[in-house]
């Protein structure tokens, strides 16, 4: 009997990564609750310093958060984080990541969220990288998206905070780090189940549309075949310009209240 919970436990969780759940391994500690959670830390520079913060005033979920702190205004400064997980995966398989960030003052930087994806030995580098800026003690959350151009035995994530030399006494608060993994479907499954969403026009030139007479369109994301996220878009109007982008085939991830779904198109 005990065996046959243990197989069940088994099941259930294979099942879970199947269904492109969230991961049980890759975040350790995400609302830092726990000191130990600073362990995946490590500052780029000494004068980066991190440490778990405790003050409520500058949590955004429970009762601790994890603070870095620019010390000084000499270079650029930054702090990794890497977590890992070892299930396995496939072409296609978008990595998303979520994270609260609250800054002490107002400021401009760029944030990088980097995946690696491994396989045999090799990595691959998946970098999210874009300037986000921050007003004063106010909570933002971001979210990263990267996609997998090949199978992989694990995949990893970091998130790097890269300030300005000019940001000293720069402070973030970071907190709430959830990681998840979706398993798009083929071009075939997404025309068999989404003949209420309509593409057009492909190839495109300027603005690409989905359209929907049933889904709620929450976020377009467009990935090259490497599976770099090129570019984004929060409209609920479920328009894209992607005329800035260099001419070539794209993976448009199409993000609704009913699903995750993923088309290819062409770019004039």
């Amino acid at each position: 009997m005990r065996n046959f919970y243990f197989f069940l436990l088994t099941l259930i969780v294979s099942t879970c990564f199947v269904n492109g759940q969230t991961f049980s391994g890759i975040i350790q500690n995400p609302d830092f609750e726990d000191s130990s959670g600073i362990a995946p830390w490590n500052s780029g520079n000494s004068s980066a310093a991190i440490s778990i913060n405790t003050d409520m005033a500058n949590v955004q979920n429970g009762t601790q958060s994890l603070q870095f702190e620019n010390q000084q205004s000499n270079g650029v400064h930054f702090i990794n984080s890497s977590y890992s997980d070892t299930t396995p995966g496939i072409a296609g398989d978008v990595f998303t990541t979520t994270v609260w960030i609250k800054s002490n003052q107002d400021a401009t930087f760029f944030i990088r969220g980097r995946v690696r994806f491994s396989s045999g030995g090799s990595n691959v580098f998946i970098d999210d990288r874009r300037e986000f800026t921050f007003v004063a003690d106010v909570w933002q959350q971001l979210t990263f998206s990267s996609i997998a151009s090949g199978s992989y035995d694990s995949v990893a994530f970091f998130l790097q905070p890269q300030t300005a030399a000019n940001d000293a006494g720069l402070i973030l608060h970071i907190d709430n780090l959830e990681n998840s993994k979706n398993n798009t479907l083929s071009v075939n499954d997404f025309e068999a189940t989404t003949t209420s969403l309509t593409m057009y026009p492909n190839p495109v030139r300027e603005k690409l549309r989905i359209d929907s007479d049933t889904f709620f369109i929450n976020r377009l994301e467009v990935f090259d075949v490497l599976g770099k996220l090129v570019s984004y878009s929060d409209s609920v109007e479920g328009v894209i310009d992607v005329s800035l982008l260099d001419k070539g085939s794209y993976i448009l991830r199409v993000i609704s209240d009913n699903g995750t779904y993923s088309k290819k198109f062409i770019k004039e």
